[in-house]
């Protein structure tokens, strides 16, 4: 039996549970969009269904703290799949708690997906207007992303769903102010929860080549899969903050405290990436598909499927150039929390701001 340990009695405990290995969208910012290489290593299947039922049930068993999330994504879009309500209902049966992640331009069954009643249903969007929202949401219609978050919320309230609705703005150079408000007001419409969301530049091994090539140097785990292209710099025009400024910044962080900053990551004491393969991922933040534990999430009881993510030395890597900490370095910030606020004084720094971009 496992032992009751700190990690598995945390509430916010997460599993994520990819249940299609593909994506409809090729957003510049996100591996599908700009890995493709890579992609074409990962298996793109829906999940087996019988596999998926299995790793439930391992889940359920052994977590400690019922109320931990099972997310049923990671890079790739959930409503592709079409036994997703029956998905969502197993994991509710289960006592578990449910989150989808959608950017809502695929013709999904909501309907059947809402009447399931999953704890949280999470919409990934980039702008309000056509133009913004495709320069970051590539093959993306916003449109029709409009059109489904009104029929998410007829669903929910025909069906008295629970469901939390979760409009998560990634936050860019081109799609702030404007578009930023008008976004907010249809959440507010909706009684969707608005939260803006700095963007980054994904995955991790993006961002390690980025910082090491900044630093003129190199590492074992690179290769020409997760080298900067001319696509990648543009994105990185359009982030509030440079990946390398922010490695800096994290550097100068660690100097000052006394503690070591390098020994901590929420990603990895917190949270299970399971694969659409049922193979467990190193984390959710990376990619590649040698970065993996376990081929099959079956085969080990969860603590030692933690202990082999914690001595990975890619893991250390990472966290020896603060991208750990640098996750939510930006959000932390007062600067940004006040520029992101719901306030008067929120909404004019964004007026005055975006004439300085």
């Amino acid at each position: 039996m496992m032992q009751k340990n700190f990690l598995m009695q945390k509430d916010k405990y997460q599993y994520s549970v990819e249940i299609a290995g593909s994506c409809n969208l090729r957003c510049p910012s996100c591996p599908v969009g700009n890995m493709r290489d890579v992609k074409e290593e990962r298996p793109t299947k829906l999940i087996d269904s019988n596999l998926f039922y299995k790793i439930i049930d391992k889940i359920s068993s052994e977590a400690v703290n019922k109320n931990c999330f099972v997310s049923v994504f990671d890079w790739g879009e959930p409503t592709l799949h079409p036994e997703l309500p029956k998905f969502i209902t197993y994991i509710n049966q289960k006592g578990l708690k449910s989150r989808i992640s959608s950017n809502l331009n695929h013709e999904a069954d909501f309907r059947s997906i809402i009447r399931s009643n999953p704890t949280e249903f999470q919409i990934s969007i980039s702008g309000y207007s056509s133009e913004v929202y495709s320069t970051t949401h590539a093959r993306g219609n916003i449109f029709k992303v409009k059109s489904h978050m009104y029929k998410l919320r007829q669903h929910a309230d025909h069906f008295k769903a629970n469901t939390e609705f979760h409009v998560c703005y990634h936050v860019y150079k081109h799609n702030f102010a404007d578009e930023f408000e008008e976004m907010k007001k249809l959440s507010k419409e909706l009684n969707f929860k608005f939260i803006p969301i700095l963007a980054k530049l994904m995955p991790i091994e993006k961002n390690l080549a980025y910082i090491m090539s900044k630093n003129g140097k190199n590492n074992k785990f690179n290769d020409k899969k997760n080298f900067i292209n001319d696509q990648d710099k543009k994105i990185i025009d359009l982030l509030f903050v440079d990946p390398y400024e922010e490695y800096k910044e994290w550097k100068k962080k660690s100097k000052l405290k006394k503690n070591n900053l390098t020994s901590y990551c929420t990603k990895r004491e917190y949270k299970t990436p399971i694969r659409v393969d049922g193979s467990v991922g190193l984390c959710c933040a990376v990619y590649n598909t040698s970065l993996k534990v376990v081929n099959n999430f079956l085969d080990l009881p969860h603590d030692k499927i933690h202990e082999l993510r914690k001595n990975n030395d890619y893991c250390g890597t990472c966290m020896q150039h603060g991208l750990h900490d640098n996750w939510k370095m930006k959000q932390s910030q007062l600067f940004y929390k006040s520029l992101l606020g719901n306030n008067f004084i929120s909404k004019l720094q964004r007026k005055i701001f975006k004439n300085f971009l």
